[in-house]
This record gives C-alpha cells, structure tokens and sequence, in this order.
C-alpha cells in the first residue's frame, strides 16, 4: 500500500513540474530601452544612463571617438551601458561600453546583435 502510494505521489510530482515549463528564467543578455526588461537593469546599477554617457563622453574626447558615442545607451549588455550608433540590421556593440555597476570604461570593436528576422 505504502509503495503505491510513493508511485502515485511521484507521478503527481512529475505532471506538476511538467505543465510548470523551467522555473529558473534567466534575464535575458541584452536589453533595450524601452523595455521593462531595461528599466529593470538600470534600477539594479549605481550608475545611470546619464552618468554614464558623461563617462563614455569624456573618454571618447579624449580618444578622439566620438563618432562612435551615440547620446543615450543603445542597450545594456550584461552589466554594460552600449553607446554605439544604431544600425538598420541589428544593435552595434561597436562603442563604448561603460559598466553600470562601477563605472569603467572600455572601447569595444566590431560586435553585432543581429535582430530576428521574421
């Protein structure tokens, strides 16, 4: 009687977890401004998109880059403010890339996320 019932439990189990899909959702990689996803990131950061666009703005006048420094973050990537300027098939890393957590600085060339195409 008591194995029947350790069967029976364990199915039960099985189906719950199954209709449950997989309970650990990761935060996706990159996000986009206008986004919840986005809007989540920035909250979890001591530097905001506006300090770190100053960031990203001294070091890309001193470089002498700012072509590459568009004027708010084009996404985050990780924990990583990109200012790149956009393109038409997907989000260009290539830019500055400010960490919103401490506040380095780095310059990163030729990088794509390319967009879905549906």
């Amino acid at each position: 009687m008591r194995h029947a019932f350790v069967v029976v439990l364990s199915l039960v189990l099985m189906a719950a977890m199954a209709g449950c899909g997989n309970p650990i959702k990761r935060p996706p990689r990159h996000v986009f401004p206008g986004s919840e996803d986005y809007d989540k990131r920035v909250k979890e950061f001591k530097i905001s998109p506006s300090q770190a666009y100053d960031i990203a703005h001294e070091e890309a006048s001193t470089d002498r880059k700012l072509q590459f420094l568009s004027a708010r973050p084009t996404c985050i990537t990780g924990r990583w403010y990109v200012f790149s300027l956009p393109q038409a098939q997907g989000a260009s890393l290539h830019g500055y890339h400010v960490n919103g957590d401490n506040g380095q600085v780095k310059f990163v060339t030729d990088k794509t996320i390319v967009f879905n195409k549906r």
